[in-house]
């Protein structure tokens, strides 16, 4: 008989932990574009991010590193998200630009 795999601990359950190890660091939050920040649709034209969700993203970046990853071709995604302080992945990770477009 075949064992059971072990639950992974929640990070909810650790979050003290967490805050005292990113003290003085600058935290990094990917998300991907379709299917994440926007929903699964039809025809890919047709993802468009809603107002306040790029709001969100604007007042996260203050505080962290932002990255959006995406299959799609890195000016697409740029000029979706229309967020220049934002880190951005086109092409599954081939195509990399940092804040105000500086390729990496």
């Amino acid at each position: 008989m075949s064992e059971q795999p072990r639950a992974l601990p929640s990070a909810l359950e650790r979050l003290d932990e967490i805050a005292e190890r990113m003290r003085d660091k600058r935290p990094c939050l990917f998300l991907d574009y379709d299917g994440t920040l926007t929903p699964i649709v039809a025809r890919p034209e047709l993802a468009v991010l809603s107002e306040a969700l790029r709001d969100t993203l604007r007042r996260l970046a203050r505080r962290a590193m932002v990255a959006v990853i995406s299959g799609r071709d890195l000016q697409d995604v740029r000029e979706r998200v229309g967020l220049s302080e934002l880190y951005y992945a086109g092409s599954h990770g081939f195509d990399i630009a940092g804040p105000a477009g500086r390729r990496i």
